[in-house]
């Protein structure tokens, strides 16, 4: 009987430690996939994602956070998200753009304005209409996560006009429209994936890259890379997406919290990435970069052509899309 009575004593302090401790299993895990080192905010917002889901569902969901492409290269961490194989990716548009042909439409050289027009998009009837077609091709938004407006590093020169680029090698992001963009300006375009680019660029095997100035920062590129030239030529979402099946799945409570939480972080993230953006170059300057500005009308009036080549392809109803856009 004594015995009994401590090892009841024991199984009640080792309950009450479980509860201290807060060490109870989740009852479901889920995955997330990015291509960015754990200094770049992608990783600080998946990690408010993660904390926002787990307090929005009482603890019963658990978000594993896998970053700087750990789970497969953004195309392929895309598409294994689209099959099912992988829970969720903070993925691009562009990347997005390579499986679905409308979200193509977002990269276009110089379609958003500003971070005013970037969120007006959100929320909009041209947003929600990708947003539908996206779950036809089985995956569903959770939020339109920020990357930012691309700039362009090179150890050449600085570029101020199209003609500055011509013949330059440069590593760009995976997708068509990206390869086009750049082919117009007489570019060798050069796809590398992210995990490979700082390498690439110490070696000389590209001349330069073209990101946001967020991760020029995060990915040390200032320590291998001199010039960096303000052209913002193409503005780039991260959406935050899951795969449609899996979602359909869970409870709706469950569903609302991580609506709730991929919606919340949408906008604090945009919000960071616009304001932070000026102090990113002033601190890429300090480092050593030669920073300039470009000829814009320069530049815009260079991708025109894009424009008409992708309304021809595509039809009136890309068309449609485009100055849904643009009139936002």
């Amino acid at each position: 009987m004594k015995a009994r009575h401590v090892s009841l004593l024991l199984a009640v302090a080792l309950f009450s430690l479980v509860l201290v401790s807060g060490s109870f299993a989740a009852e479901i895990e889920l995955n997330l996939g990015h291509a960015a080192s754990v200094a770049h905010h992608y990783h600080t917002s998946s990690e408010l994602f993660a904390k926002l889901v787990e307090e929005g569902t009482g603890g019963k969901v658990k978000i594993n956070i896998f970053p700087a492409n750990q789970l497969g290269s953004l195309p392929d961490m895309t598409e294994s998200v689209r099959l099912g194989t992988q829970d969720m990716v903070l993925t691009a548009d562009p990347i997005i753009g390579n499986i679905i042909p409308e979200f193509e439409a977002l990269y276009l050289p110089y379609l958003f304005r500003d971070y005013a027009h970037v969120t007006a998009f959100d929320g909009s009837d041209a947003a929600k209409k990708l947003e539908d077609i996206l779950q036809e091709h089985g995956m569903v938004l959770l939020g339109w996560w920020e990357n930012g407006f691309r700039v362009i590093t090179n150890n050449r020169k600085p570029i101020v006009t199209p003609a500055d680029m011509a013949g330059m090698k440069l590593r760009i992001g995976e997708s068509k429209m990206a390869v086009n963009t750049f082919t117009l300006l007489n570019v060798n375009p050069t796809p590398i994936t992210m995990s490979e680019l700082f390498t690439a660029l110490q070696l000389g095997t590209v001349d330069g890259q073209e990101n946001p100035t967020g991760r020029a920062l995060s990915g040390k590129y200032y320590e291998v890379q001199k010039y960096l030239s303000l052209t913002r030529h193409q503005h780039v979402y991260e959406p935050l997406v899951m795969n449609k099946a899996k979602f359909d799945s869970l409870a709706p409570e469950i569903r609302a919290a991580l609506l709730g939480a991929g919606k919340k972080v949408a906008e604090i993230d945009r919000k960071s990435v616009s304001e932070t953006e000026a102090g990113e170059i002033e601190e890429l300057k300090a480092k050593g970069m030669e920073i300039n500005e470009v000829d814009l009308p320069a530049f815009q009036e260079a991708m025109r052509p894009l424009y008409d080549q992708y309304e021809k392809e595509r039809g009136e109803k890309w068309a449609e899309l485009v100055r849904m856009i643009q009139n936002l």
